[in-house]
């Protein structure tokens, strides 16, 4: 599975104080070539025959840079979008192909 587009991984800082204030310096954001993006359906039954789209589903290919985390921001086609639970490791003939990822719009 080969995609064409480009995604900027931009990670978050994880550790706070014992205030909640996010402590130290975010990793510096990255981009990852090669990627694929498809709509994230709703699963809800419409008697209307809407389509409700909830996300988007990304395929990452395997990176030597480092592995999309849980709160990780990607910025697709200039929006910036959320990790939506784990990223799962896509494997096909026992072999690692890539990154399923769900994402959703930031700020939603």
């Amino acid at each position: 599975m080969r995609g064409y587009e480009t995604v900027k991984v931009k990670p978050q800082v994880t550790e706070t104080d014992w205030q909640g204030d996010p402590v130290g310096n975010a990793p510096a954001a990255y981009t990852i070539a090669g990627c694929q993006s498809w709509p994230r359906m709703s699963s809800e039954d419409s008697t209307r025959g809407e389509i409700i789209i909830e996300g988007l589903n990304l395929f990452v290919p395997p990176n030597k840079k480092r592995p999309i985390d849980a709160t990780d921001v990607l910025e697709l086609d200039g929006e910036d979008y959320e990790v939506e639970g784990v990223p799962g490791v896509f494997r096909k003939g026992g072999r690692v192909r890539g990154t399923l990822v769900a994402l959703q719009r930031a700020g939603k």
